[in-house]
């Protein structure tokens, strides 16, 4: 089976070890796809540009792998019967609660608690989070010159894994900074 390589982004308590042996780490606080396991997915590069936007430079990058089985994960990139669903229920929800501005979590959130929610992950590109990092920006091509279009070669797609077990076991190191690394190997 293909596996996927994940990223995540920790404050740098200065305790390696207790980050390897203890890692993964939950997010409760303010969770764009609602509580799980945040990661990003594939690219190294989004990793450090967390780590420089939401710790100050101050921060640990850990790899990990997950088995890439779709069947497992909701899609909201490039599954379209997925990014359907997903509207769907926004729409109802939307309908149901006319005075509340519905979000991408509680959507996810309330897909869950109705049982309509089978997955182990959920995977997402939220479009924007990136717009103002030079680098980044400088990391898209456009398909011609004459339109704004662009594709976006570093896309900034995050993974939320909602059961730990979709983490492959004793895959978690770190990688960064080299001075905790004990084997770096992608």
């Amino acid at each position: 089976m293909e596996l996927k390589l994940l990223y995540q982004t920790l404050e740098n308590r200065d305790n390696p070890d207790e980050v390897e042996s203890e890692g993964p780490f939950f997010c409760a606080k303010n969770p764009w796809l609602g509580n799980g396991f945040y990661f990003w997915d594939t690219f190294m590069e989004l990793a450090h540009w967390w780590g420089e936007k939401g710790y100050a430079g101050n921060y640990f990058i850990c790899k990990c792998y997950c088995d890439s089985c779709q069947e497992d994960v909701f899609d909201l990139v490039g599954n379209t019967i997925h990014i359907q669903n997903f509207r769907d229920c926004s729409k109802l929800l939307q309908n149901a609660y006319p005075d509340k501005k519905i979000t991408v979590p509680f959507v996810l959130e309330f897909m869950k608690k109705k049982g309509i929610f089978p997955y182990k992950a959920i995977r997402a590109n939220p479009i924007g989070c990136t717009n103002g990092d030079e680098y980044l920006r400088s990391q898209r091509l456009r398909f011609v010159n004459s339109n704004i279009a662009y594709l976006d070669m570093i896309p900034p797609i995050q993974l939320c894994v909602v059961k730990k077990e979709f983490i492959r076991k004793g895959s978690f190191k770190i990688v960064y900074p080299a001075t905790y690394c004990k084997d770096f190997t992608i």
